[in-house]
């Protein structure tokens, strides 16, 4: 028996309302499990991995029309946390109504549906293969930096992250003269997004607010987590032939899919909106220098 599945809502993004909907099992259908849900990765990805393939096939002249995708959400609290501001439905649209329209337009139908296993996972990304952007971009123009601290941090957390850099982190009004604005789960997703837009330099791990600043592209420092300096190559965006470069590998892999507003393609290259600092001294160096 087909589980009962209740349409909540459709977005036309880019294109007309002309009634129709995106439906389950003959449009591809996303599949969101309960953890998928909360996670400002897993909705970066999944929308942008959808936003770059409609890109994509558009630029390849493959089709002309918007694309459908069916999304189904299983019935879970509707906040992670009791005192997140937003439920995550709320999120997710918030996400949509703030993202570039793709060429051809894109249709997403949302379901409710009471999943029998919702903490199956099943999304990829892990991977972080697709950056699609929002409409508005970085600009720099407050006079302030933003910092996301990490909230509640356990042991094993520890373990993975330079407790001098999280040291650093604390004290940051010692090494700039910038105003400091903090950002945390507790605010609404706007606020952090207006925050972003106009800070001179985001400061994040590389969670929570990094997301969203990857879709503005905003100038974005790593703590915590060192990487190290790779040679890497990618395909040049319009030549068939290898690009060869030196870049601090982020978690994001070498070669993303996203879009390139002013060139209007789409193309498979590194990151460039963030930098992950090796040291303390590193991260020191770079705030005295914003």
């Amino acid at each position: 028996m087909v589980n009962d599945m209740k349409l909540i809502e459709t977005f036309y993004i880019g294109c007309d309302n002309d009634g129709s909907v995106a439906e389950i099992g003959v449009h591809p259908t996303v599949r969101w499990n309960r953890y998928a849900v909360y996670s400002f990765n897993d909705i970066r990805e999944i929308f942008s991995s959808c936003f770059c393939t409609t890109q994509l096939l558009y630029q390849e002249k493959c089709i002309d029309k918007p694309t459908k995708y069916a999304m189904i959400l299983p019935i879970v609290d509707s906040k992670k946390k009791i005192n997140d501001k937003q439920t995550y439905y709320e999120t997710i649209c918030w996400f949509l109504d703030n993202m570039l329209p793709p060429k051809s337009g894109i249709i997403v139908s949302f379901y409710f549906y009471d999943s029998l296993y919702p903490q199956m996972r099943n999304m990829h990304s892990t991977d972080r293969t697709f950056l699609w952007q929002f409409k508005e971009q970085w600009r720099g123009n407050g006079d302030y930096i933003t910092v996301q601290k990490f909230e509640n941090i356990t042991e094993s957390q520890l373990n993975k992250f330079s407790k001098d850099q999280l040291e650093v982190i604390e004290n940051i009004q010692k090494y700039t003269s910038y105003n400091v604005k903090y950002i945390d789960y507790s605010m609404e997703n706007n606020d952090v997004y207006k925050l972003l837009l106009d800070t001179k330099q985001h400061i994040s791990y590389d969670g929570a607010s990094w997301h969203l600043a990857s879709m503005l592209n905003a100038p974005t420092i790593v703590y915590g987590r060192p990487m190290n300096d790779r040679d890497i190559h990618y395909w040049h965006e319009t030549e068939d032939k290898k690009v060869y470069t030196t870049i601090r590998e982020s978690r994001f892999h070498k070669q993303v899919v996203q879009y390139n507003k002013e060139k209007n393609i789409m193309y498979a290259g590194p990151q460039r909106f963030s930098f992950n600092t090796n040291s303390k001294k590193e991260l020191i160096k770079i705030i005295k220098n914003i």
